[in-house]
């Protein structure tokens, strides 16, 4: 694992061609496991895997060249992570005459059993970021679009995945908006079928109750019934609601660990262990550090350390792949809409 800035945007850089051959799949797995679980097509364990992974603060852009495997997001796996997010992959056409092709997956639905591309491009962005660009986009879940304006869009992210490591920091925000704003002219107005859309309800709901929780972490007293009247629900409807997600009490304890661990692991953040606490709705320290260590497998103080040192990631290596991991997924919950 390598990890680097490049004029001042976070990257980090995954190869298995540096890992001991026996070893590449399991580790593979292992950081796919931030958001897939992923299975080999044909038992060969010696996998081959190159990702970039560049954090724009609003969206995070992944380039990647691997050997086939089969990925889902299993029922489990989306009550387990809580994620809020839409990702769109592209895949290059595999052979000249094809077109590249889109996969929109909104990472609060399950998704099956399904090979991937060895050749892919990919953009995460919080569903409030992509609701305001597309109508709806849960509807479009699962789907595969290809041609015409999605074509457009992949030779912009083509174009983007060669250049964006020259891309000075106070151009990022440029950056942004024109991805948005290309991502809302080509991939708007594509609608999901009836099946997708009886599923939309519940989602929505939730969807907006989640964004209460997120706005209001930082209150103490955020509470079952204060999040259901600002959400016009009963108490009895929200808690079915988030039945699958841990319960009310559950999701925003874990959005407020997962937010402290973001602060916490950003070397630029000068907030005391303290304050990260306060400021994520931790009324106690001593409540905060030992529920983080749980959660985490390390301590605050550990965390902020490494992260202002700067070695985090060179020190973890191997024996501590999947606490590099929750770099990654800190990267995604993080991510502002």
């Amino acid at each position: 694992m390598k990890r680097r800035s490049v004029v001042g945007i976070p990257q980090r850089h995954f190869q298995t061609s540096a890992l001991p051959v026996e070893a590449r799949f399991e580790i593979w797995r292992d950081r796919m496991g931030a958001m897939f679980d992923i299975d080999t097509i044909d038992g060969r364990r010696d996998l081959r895997v190159d990702v970039r992974s560049f954090n724009l603060g609003g969206m995070i852009f992944s380039n990647m060249e691997v050997d086939p495997f089969v990925f889902e997001r299993s029922a489990r796996k989306v009550r387990a992570d809580m994620l809020d997010h839409v990702m769109l992959r592209f895949d290059a056409p595999a052979h000249a005459g094809q077109k590249p092709r889109m996969l929109t997956m909104d990472l609060g639905q399950p998704l099956e059993r399904a090979p991937i591309s060895t050749r892919n491009l990919s953009v995460i962005l919080p569903r409030a970021t992509m609701a305001g660009l597309v109508r709806q986009p849960e509807r479009l879940h699962g789907q595969f679009v290809e041609g015409g304006s999605i074509t457009l869009l992949y030779e912009y992210l083509r174009a983007l995945s060669t250049s964006i490591g020259s891309i000075d920091a106070g151009q990022v925000s440029g950056i942004l908006s024109a991805t948005e704003g290309l991502i809302a002219a080509c991939v708007g107005g594509l609608q999901g079928g009836p099946a997708k859309a009886r599923a939309a309800g519940k989602a929505t709901a939730l969807m907006r109750a989640r964004r209460h929780v997120e706005a209001h972490l930082a209150d103490p007293a955020l509470n079952p019934e204060g999040i259901a009247g600002a959400c016009s629900i009963s108490r009895s409807s929200l808690y079915r609601l988030f039945a699958d997600h841990g319960g009310v009490a559950g999701y925003v304890q874990e959005r407020r660990l997962v937010r402290a661990f973001a602060m916490l692991s950003n070397p630029s953040n000068t907030s005391t262990i303290a304050m990260t606490a306060h400021r994520c709705g931790f009324s106690s320290d001593a409540y905060f550090s030992r529920a983080f260590k749980q959660r985490f497998g390390c301590s605050p103080s550990e965390l902020r350390a490494d992260a202002l040192s700067g070695a985090r990631a060179h020190r973890l290596g191997e024996r501590n792949q999947a606490m590099a991991d929750n770099v990654f997924k800190a990267w995604v919950s993080g991510l502002s809409g």
